[in-house]
């Protein structure tokens, strides 16, 4: 293959499910990206992705592919991650997909630490919630177990939510939820029959019921976490045990041994380890 380089548009595409976001991840246009993908299925001889509602998916005739090239690039970034001589320091970039509440509440309020310990690793943050594969970042949390890919994952710990009110709350006016992908997903608690069959408002994200609660005054569903950040919050039936769930750090296979990705798993581990009682 005379340009190899085609294969790193190919590969963010897959990533990012859209040739803008893909150009942006590479630092050119979406022109760019066109041109090197319509080279690339040419010498192939067959199209490369399919236009879905959801953006731009592989064609199954190189999944295989996919997985050699993202192996590949995977395999670099350890290489690059890794110091040739022992007892130089640690220095790269590290992208982690994170649930917001899980961000904002437990890893940002940590990273005074992690800049003591590894100050010449760079940390991007992206807001992800259900996770299935890494797209572009380097590891990632994600609140039901993904079942694909080449991932290793592990339980990272559990979390627990139930529903919460402010004083002022009315019980009989409807409530605030999750989205139906919780539902889906099994990581929503069960409706309870002392509240209204249905939520009068659904959101993606803990923070944003959080934001939605405190403007409307309704009860809402929340994790332990993000209530206890809010003193005037309390449950809204203390007799009725909160719904527990568990949650995932992921990461591909092929950077077990990646120094650099690797200290930052244990950074985040750690994190949640120390604050596992407050989940």
């Amino acid at each position: 293959m005379k340009n190899w380089d085609d294969f790193r548009h190919l590969v963010a595409v897959h990533k990012t499910g859209s040739m803008t976001k893909a150009a942006d991840l590479l630092g050119t246009n979406p022109a760019t990206v066109s041109r090197r993908l319509a080279r690339l299925s040419s010498t192939l001889g067959v199209d490369l992705f399919l236009k879905t509602p959801g953006g731009w998916s592989p064609n199954v005739a190189i999944l295989d592919l996919l997985d050699s090239v993202t192996a590949f690039e995977n395999e670099l970034e350890k290489m690059l991650n890794t110091p040739l001589t022992t007892g130089v320091p640690l220095k790269g970039a590290i992208t982690i997909g994170c649930p917001p509440f899980l961000a904002h509440r437990v890893l940002f309020t940590g990273l005074g630490d992690f800049q003591r310990i590894a100050p010449d690793i760079s940390l991007t943050f992206n807001r992800t919630i259900f996770q299935d594969s890494l797209g572009d970042n380097d590891l990632f949390i994600t609140l039901a177990r993904p079942e694909q890919g080449r991932l290793v994952v592990s339980p990272l710990g559990h979390y627990k939510t139930g529903y919460y009110a402010y004083p002022d709350s009315p019980l009989d006016q409807g409530w605030i939820g999750l989205s139906a992908i919780y539902d889906q997903r099994g990581t929503s608690p069960s409706e309870l029959p002392k509240m209204s069959a249905a939520p009068r408002v659904r959101l993606d994200t803990f923070d944003a019921v959080h934001e939605v609660m405190r403007s409307t005054r309704l009860p809402g569903i929340l994790p332990r976490l993000e209530a206890d950040a809010d003193p005037d919050l309390a449950p809204c039936f203390p007799d009725v045990p909160a719904s527990e769930f568990t949650f995932y750090l992921c990461f591909h296979e092929t950077r077990r041994t990646d120094a650099v990705l690797q200290c930052v798993v244990q950074w985040v581990k750690d994190r949640f380890h120390g604050l596992q009682e407050q989940l």
